[in-house]
C-alpha cells in the first residue's frame, strides 16, 4: 500500500494504472539522479518547493 493511496484514485480508465506507474518510474529515477536516497525524503526535501522541483526536470 502506498502512502499517498494513489491507487485508490485511477477509476476505470485502462490505461490510468500504467501511466502512473510509468511516471512513478521516471519520478523515482529522476530522484536518484539528483541524489536523493528514499522517495520519503525526496518528498520532505521538495515538499512546498515548487521552483526547486521544477529545477529538476530542466
Amino acid at each position: 500500500m502506498s502512502s499517498l493511496h494513489e491507487d485508490e484514485t485511477y477509476g476505470r480508465n485502462p490505461n490510468a494504472l500504467l501511466n502512473a506507474s510509468l511516471f512513478r518510474s521516471i519520478t523515482i529515477n529522476l530522484l536518484r539522479l539528483n541524489g536523493f536516497k528514499s522517495v520519503t525524503s525526496a518528498l520532505r526535501e521538495l515538499a512546498n518547493q515548487v521552483e526547486r522541483i521544477f529545477r529538476l526536470l530542466q
